[in-house]
């Protein structure tokens, strides 16, 4: 875990309240941005939220780089299971209260850092880069042409737990859920839990990713369904690793996915599968292009690179039931989401590569964009 250094050139730019530079001169003094927003109704400034961001695109430039040392398999020297120690998550603000937070948030929808409520704290864990959109876009088509009862959320506020609240990309519901007693909701609307979300996760680590199933399984939702997907960095070759991971709270263990699915144009990074080996993952449980040579995931419709999300737990709570017809579950084409991804992130490269994009120079040297579409 990352914290962006509380230094004088960061003080300098906290945006102080009226009410805070009239404090008298015996009051106490704050010695970090961190303890001032804990302190007073926050603000994060502008350039607190761009330096997270140079420092998540300069995370995203070291995994890249991790990436094209090969992919020869080596000596397992240790395998850590600490999801504590994630460098590629940055906090920006601490003891930061759910009610405080969600005003914020109505009040300033977008930010150039994807930001959650983490029990209190604010923590930016990803470049909002736009390349999740088509791939999540696809997964909510393929899900609404099995079946018109569900309906797809984008960008979905979730309270996952006590001063936590999580923003999904993309969660599904049946329409006729019911609403959960008051006080229970989904989040401030008061809104009926999604029965599945799903995540995807490009400058966000592999590591956020899984941690992510124990907050969407917590006593608090009713979640039944989380999908994770991960989308690596291209490789000088070209070819970029995609992996999916399924989590089912109807599982032994739920935080451990049942089904992990290379399906990328490159096999499953060296470092993914020393996590999910740490993470104690069967390896029965791992398919797909795992290594060069596999069968390759290269057209719809191959049986070894569909993944079934079961019926009954994504009408869970549907006062009708499970539609007959679709008993069967709903399957995804990960050959499909695969496309999508790819697409995503060539339209994210020409936009960052063409003059007329974006009206903001600082904004864009801020997020170091010409780096990573080089990437793309």
């Amino acid at each position: 875990m990352y914290a962006i250094s509380a230094s004088t050139k960061t003080n300098s730019y906290i945006h102080y309240s009226r009410a805070e530079t009239q404090l008298p001169k015996n009051a106490f003094t704050v010695s970090s941005h961190l303890d001032m927003l804990s302190a007073f109704q926050f603000k994060l400034p502008k350039r607190l939220l761009d330096s997270a961001r140079v420092r998540l695109s300069e995370i995203q430039q070291q995994i890249e780089e991790e990436e094209e040392e090969g992919e020869e398999e080596g000596p397992i020297v240790e395998l850590e299971d600490n999801d504590d120690d994630d460098s590629a998550e940055i906090v920006l603000a601490k003891d930061i209260s759910l009610k405080k937070y969600t005003g914020y948030r109505d009040c300033h929808p977008h930010f150039p850092v994807k930001l959650r409520l983490d029990g209190k704290r604010i923590i930016a864990y990803e470049l909002p880069l736009g390349a999740h959109a088509i791939p999540c876009g696809e997964i909510a088509f393929a899900v609404r042409t099995w079946s018109n009862r569900m309906v797809s959320l984008p960008e979905f506020d979730i309270v996952t737990g006590p001063n936590t609240y999580w923003t999904c990309d993309v969660a599904f519901r049946p329409i006729n859920r019911p609403r959960p007693a008051p006080g229970q909701g989904c989040n401030s609307a008061e809104e009926a839990y999604p029965t599945m979300v799903v995540e995807v996760g490009v400058s966000q680590s592999h590591k956020s990713l899984y941690r992510a199933a124990a907050h969407y399984f917590s006593p608090r939702t009713t979640i039944q369904i989380y999908l994770a997907i991960k989308i690596f960095p291209r490789r000088q070759n070209g070819t970029r690793a995609m992996v999916a991971l399924r989590f089912l709270r109807t599982n032994p263990n739920p935080t451990r996915p049942d089904i992990v699915k290379s399906f990328g144009t490159a096999p499953i990074p060296r470092q993914m599968k020393y996590y999910l080996q740490a993470k104690h993952v069967p390896d029965a449980a791992i398919t797909g292009l795992r290594r060069p040579g596999d069968p390759p995931c290269n057209a719809a419709d191959i049986a070894s690179y569909q993944m079934n999300f079961p019926a009954a737990l994504l009408f869970n709570g549907d006062p009708a039931g499970v539609p007959g017809a679709l008993a069967a579950g709903f399957n995804l084409d990960l050959w499909l989401v695969q496309a999508a991804a790819l697409m995503g992130m060539l339209m994210l490269r020409f936009r960052a590569q063409s003059p007329c994009w974006g009206s903001s120079p600082s904004l864009k040297q801020s997020a170091n964009i010409h780096h990573i579409s080089d990437s793309l």
